[in-house]
């Protein structure tokens, strides 16, 4: 009787299990508002995080996602990351149709085993499973489920279910489960629901989840995506890694267990201390020091990438940078600093999050974000900052990829927020002075002089250290025109502190103006003019965000044959909001005639509501370059 009651229970179980995997997520039940802005659907999602102790975690991850059209493949993708300390396992790749019928189960044999960083690292022991489907009918769903088994960890999984604008979300879950031995902190942005607390004995769970999250169009000077999304970070309280025991309350105890890490490595050979009171005897003050000790790491070393279990976090001693002459980030900036101390400068090894652009670190939430160490050495008057793992950048000068940013500087007492230069809108300037004589023909010689200082230095100072090809190419496709010949291009900088580039170029142009008859007809402008901005404003999602101000200033005298008079030229105009301005002036002069214009855009957060403005601002400067000037010939 008891097998005729098992076997009856699994007739019934059977029809279920056939059944539900015959119609597993059909993309028909996906809701109609999903759709819309959407390339892929996140159907069904769970991430758990089970912590068991400050040197054993277990993440769980459960993904089903509908992919709508070819731009949403990469999302339906496995990545399954691993090292030394992350073992990973239960990995499952489930391929379904439009109407979720079974197409594949994918083998294991056919995830790709591959380095997490190819191509990158010297040394690095992250590693990566990998799979990508080739589906040609859309839509298609991806069924992917993995475990991944932390042998001690330093930060733990976040939550971001929707991680791209064109995703939309069905449903999202985020649980963590955590004893009173090894609390957690949490916090969450963009949320409408709080989280959900159970408890059981001395084990807490904790709970987040989100339901029918719409995509949406990626949008202009929009503000950093997480601020726009739900997102929920969770960081321990102690933690051990590679067997590095730490607390991370507090920014200063976090700075105690990286300080513990540097402990010992500081220490020169014979021939760096030698070197080190050499440039100390020819230096004439301190910060002539300090530069001839940075010109030493630039002109002697390299910068290889490590990523190897705590070498990702520990850097390898001095005498061995000073011996093979190459470091990561971490090896460089120590040696930096060893040389440093043994002229008697102080200085910090300083962790940053680098980036052109990327999110603030949360000064109220203690936490390992960090990706990059650059070094500070600070003196009474004033601070120096030391990028070391790039051998052409000036003395002082972090540029667009540190600056501007909360960053922990590791002193002996512990972890120290600081804040890394900002380079105000006065020094981030693109000035032009052109000079362009007009021949009957419409041919012209053209003159002109660029200067682009602070973070447009950043833009232009690759060209210095390209060939003469990729120089003349750079003109190709930043000039309106493109029939001309280079007669003439030079490029220099200003290795300041806000450095400046200098390109000086004579062109020889075909063409450069149209003759009608009698006319002359030339487009106003010489570098590429402004471009209109998308005009969707009254679905906007973000408030404007400009994240650095800056000024473009350029000046054109038009010269043309004293047979011609000027018969039409543009208006001038003045336009200012509050998040910038632009300017535009022409002074005629017989059969010249002078163009002045300035554009500047103004740092900060602005309301979505002032984006018809923006949208008309560009607009109307957009119109004002595309008038001409119009030249006519004496009968």
């Amino acid at each position: 009787m008891k097998k005729t009651k098992t076997f009856i229970l699994l007739l019934l179980c059977i029809p279920h299990l056939l059944f539900s995997k015959e119609t597993f997520y059909p993309s028909s039940a996906i809701p109609e508002e999903l759709f819309e802005n959407a390339c892929a659907v996140i159907r069904y999602e769970k991430k758990t995080v089970s912590i068991q102790s400050d040197n054993s975690a277990r993440l769980n991850n459960y993904l089903v996602i509908t992919i709508l059209n070819p731009y949403g493949v990469d999302y339906g993708v496995l990545r399954g990351y691993y090292d030394k300390e992350r073992k990973l396992s239960q990995i499952s790749f489930t391929i379904y149709d439009a109407e979720g019928n079974l197409l594949e189960k994918v083998d294991s044999d056919d995830f790709l085993d591959m380095s997490a960083y190819s191509g990158y690292s010297l040394y690095e022991d992250n590693r990566m499973k990998y799979f990508k489907p080739y589906i040609k009918s859309y839509p298609y769903t991806v069924e992917i489920e993995y475990t991944i088994n932390y042998k001690g960890y330093i930060h733990l999984p976040w939550w971001q279910p929707q991680f791209a604008n064109d995703i939309s979300v069905e449903n999202s879950i985020f649980e963590v489960n955590t004893d009173s031995n090894n609390e957690i902190r949490a916090k969450s942005m963009n949320l409408e629901n709080d989280v959900t607390t159970h408890q059981n004995g001395n084990r807490s769970t904790y709970i987040w989840e989100v339901t029918n999250i719409q995509a949406f169009e990626d949008e202009p000077y929009s503000l950093p995506y997480s601020k726009l999304t739900p997102i929920v970070y969770i960081a321990p309280n102690n933690f051990t890694y590679d067997g590095y025991h730490g607390n991370m309350s507090t920014w200063n105890n976090y700075g105690k267990w990286v300080r513990n890490l540097l402990y010992g490595l500081d220490v020169l050979d014979e021939e760096s201390k030698n070197l080190v009171s050499k440039i100390k005897s020819e230096s004439y003050d301190t910060i002539d020091l300090v530069k001839r000790i940075y010109k030493h790491l630039q002109e002697n070393t390299r910068y290889v990438s490590i990523q190897y279990g705590i070498g990702g976090f520990k850097p390898f001693d001095a005498a061995m940078v000073s011996e093979y002459g190459y470091g990561d980030c971490k090896a460089l900036t120590n040696y930096t600093m060893a040389l440093l101390k043994e002229a008697g400068i102080r200085s910090n090894f300083t962790l940053v999050r680098a980036g052109s652009s990327t999110q603030e670190i949360m000064e109220d939430f203690p936490g390992q974000y960090f990706n990059h160490v650059i070094l500070c050495v600070p003196f009474s008057y004033d601070t120096i900052w030391l990028e070391c793992t790039n051998q052409d950048c000036p003395f002082g000068y972090l540029g667009d990829y540190t600056d501007n940013r909360l960053a922990l500087a590791i002193t002996d007492q512990g972890g120290i927020l600081t804040r890394t230069p900002e380079y105000s809108q006065e020094n981030n300037v693109i000035q032009s002075n052109s000079k362009i004589d007009i021949k009957e023909s419409g041919n012209a010689i053209i003159n002109t002089t660029i200067n682009c200082r602070g973070i447009m230095y950043d833009n232009f100072s690759r060209l210095i250290y390209e060939d003469y090809s990729d120089q003349k190419k750079w003109l190709y496709e930043n000039l309106w025109f493109t029939n001309f010949t280079v007669t003439d291009f030079k490029i220099s900088e200003n290795r300041a502190v806000i450095p400046d580039v200098n390109i000086d170029f004579v062109l020889d142009a075909s063409k450069f103006s149209s003759v009608s008859g009698r006319r002359l007809f030339i487009q106003n402008k010489l570098l590429g003019g402004m471009q209109p901005m998308a005009t969707n404003d009254t679905t906007r999602k973000s408030d404007i965000y400009i994240n650095r101000g800056f000024i473009i200033r350029d000046t054109i005298q038009y010269i043309v044959s004293n047979e011609y008079q000027l018969e039409n030229y543009p208006r001038n105009i003045f336009l200012s909001y509050e998040f910038g301005e632009y300017k535009a002036e022409l002074q005629p002069n017989g059969n010249k005639i002078l163009f002045i214009r300035q554009f500047r855009l103004n740092k900060g957060i602005y309301p979505k509501e002032m984006y018809r403005d923006f949208i008309d601002f560009y607009e109307n400067i957009v119109n004002h370059e595309k008038s001409l000037i119009v030249f006519k010939k004496s009968e």
